[in-house]
């Protein structure tokens, strides 16, 4: 039961005489009920009905003696103080009580009466104290619970919020992917901003499942070049002669993003790509795993693409860069785990196709564009009779044609596909 504004106390002696004596003394206590019981027994089932602040307990009782009964108080109601009054020759049960906590105080009969109303004055008073500590700490305890969970809610309106801005933001490079493709005629293979932002989310899961990081992955695969647009270079001046990623790119791209956009993460990803494995690099010389694992998967996957189709690198020889500077340049883990599924990639079963020859169940190996560059089915979909009836259809009209003479790069079905 709840706890009333008064204070509960309970007197248990098998004398009648001298419960009467004691609750005769306690009657002067203001707000206080007295509760009285001849055994044990009879006392345990006042405590199963009443939230008892206080019990005083004779030591000599029949069949249960007061230490023994204080125990169970103790165990089963740990928060009611225990009181026992016992005589001299009880003094090593009492001893023992004591050490054990199981009761509040022990008093040798006779009592004195003033005494006895001071220490049950002040155990009534601790209990109070108790009774309003615990009320304190059950309504900071809500107070925390509810506040967490406004908290968590907060956080979860915010994940959605930054999810859906990533959304946006790669669905608005994905675009000007297109227009970029459309604009140079891209119309025969996949763009290398795709195949970086593919390679770059495959090297990340290896490391993390976070969903989050995995979508920052491929939006730095994209966002990282805005710097070279900015400047007024394609996709090429991403590189210098030599292959390296020019500075000044990376720092447009880290100013769009991080402070036009305000989007800090991606900015981070992208701000760091030119960072070396052993702190060699730039531009703050972060070193191992202080260098956002964003960076590290889209340096390694920008450099292999890079050094293929921007500088005519043969796959092999791609893949050997890698490996050699692996533990200098590029986290040597990601590195590995590159080459080695890089080079299995070149063993996949692949052939072309002319468009028209297409059936259903095919996986196309590059993305499929229409001949103004815009992509029309993306690498990696399993063409459905639908599908096929599509290209069919759009290599026949007038506006935004296919080609019937294009060839299509055609890759062996996996199992998981």
């Amino acid at each position: 039961m709840a706890r009333s504004e008064t204070y509960n106390l309970l007197l248990v002696d098998d004398e009648p005489n001298i419960l009467s004596s004691l609750k005769r003394l306690f009657l002067e206590l203001p707000d206080t009920e007295v509760f009285t019981a001849e055994s044990a027994v009879e006392a345990s089932k006042i405590l199963k009905q009443d939230a008892v602040d206080l019990v005083i307990s004779d030591e000599r009782m029949p069949k249960i003696e007061g230490h023994k009964f204080v125990q169970f108080v103790k165990k089963h109601y740990p928060d009611t103080l225990r009181i026992i009054l016992t005589g001299y020759s009880d003094m090593e049960a009492m001893r023992e009580a004591v050490n054990r906590g199981d009761v509040y105080r022990y008093l040798f009969k006779p009592w004195d009466d003033n005494e006895l109303l001071v220490i049950v004055r002040n155990a009534l008073e601790h209990a109070r104290v108790g009774r309003e500590r615990d009320q304190l700490n059950k309504q900071l305890t809500e107070l925390v619970h509810k506040r967490t969970d406004e908290l968590q809610k907060a956080l979860e309106y915010i994940k959605r919020q930054q999810q859906e801005t990533e959304e946006s933001l790669k669905n608005t490079f994905v675009f000007l992917d297109n227009v970029i493709s459309m604009i140079g005629s891209e119309t025969t293979t996949e763009s290398i901003s795709n195949k970086i932002a593919r390679l770059a989310r495959v090297l990340a899961e290896a490391q993390t499942s976070d969903a989050s990081t995995l979508r920052l992955c491929e939006m730095a695969s994209y966002f990282f070049q805005i710097g070279a647009l900015s400047l007024g270079k394609g996709i090429d001046g991403t590189i210098d002669s030599r292959g390296k990623i020019v500075p000044e790119v990376l720092e447009m791209s880290d100013h769009l993003i991080g402070r036009t956009l305000k989007v800090r993460d991606l900015a981070a990803g992208i701000r760091h790509i030119r960072e070396h494995w052993n702190g060699s690099g730039h531009p703050d010389g972060l070193s191992h795993e202080e260098i956002p694992l964003v960076s590290r998967a889209v340096r390694i996957a920008f450099d292999y693409y890079a050094a293929v189709d921007l500088r005519n690198l043969d796959g092999s020889e791609a893949v050997e860069m890698l490996r050699i500077a692996a533990g200098r340049v590029y986290d040597p883990a990601l590195a590995e785990h590159a080459a080695s599924r890089l080079s299995e990639q070149s063993y996949t079963e692949t052939t072309r196709l002319r468009i028209t020859k297409l059936v259903p169940g095919l996986v196309l190996g590059y993305d499929l564009k229409l001949d103004n560059g815009m992509t029309y089915l993306a690498a990696g979909t399993v063409l459905s009779p639908e599908m096929v009836e599509s290209v069919v259809a759009r290599v026949k009209a007038p506006q935004f044609p296919l080609s019937a003479e294009r060839d299509v790069l055609i890759r062996k079905r996996t199992d998981q596909e």
